[in-house]
């Protein structure tokens, strides 16, 4: 059982970092000349994992391969993206999390694998490199969080 104070501090670092993602402009568009609306709150959406340590090279590598993040996001299926790996331990040692413009565009998912088809055209090579990330993620434990974005003051 862990103890309040290491409680808060996960905590707090989880809230610290959806204020930094929640500083991605929700733009003021303008909509027929004057008119003028605000975006919709982003959407975030948290992964954590427990990943045994001795595989998270092997995801550190397989993330470097190909651009699918930065793809992903040119195609318009995400507005952010961030994989985090906790630097001293713990159970949950690896947060992913996603920033979505809308409740339809999380749903629609990352887009991901439409994103590493077109890096990436040969199936078995793409069969070969999602069989590393399914050794890495192999019968471990995840939990997903989702969080909107709130104005503050």
């Amino acid at each position: 059982m862990s103890s309040p104070a290491r409680f808060v501090t996960r905590a707090g670092f989880v809230l610290a970092l959806a204020g930094m993602l929640l500083a991605v402009p929700t733009d003021v568009r303008a909509q027929d000349g004057d008119e003028m609306e605000e975006a919709e709150a982003p959407w975030i959406y948290i992964t954590s994992h427990k990943i045994p340590w001795s595989r998270i090279d092997s995801l550190t590598k397989l993330n470097k391969l190909y651009p699918v993040i930065a793809k992903a996001k040119e195609n318009g299926t995400l507005l952010d993206y961030h994989m985090i790996v906790h630097q001293y331990g713990d159970e949950y040692n690896v947060l992913v999390v996603r920033v979505y413009e809308s409740w339809e565009s999380l749903g629609e998912g990352s887009g991901f694998g439409a994103a590493f088809e077109e890096l990436e055209p040969d199936e078995e090579r793409r069969a070969e490199v999602n069989a590393g990330y399914n050794w890495v993620f192999d019968g471990t434990v995840h939990k997903d969080n989702i969080y909107r974005g709130m104005e503050t003051p």
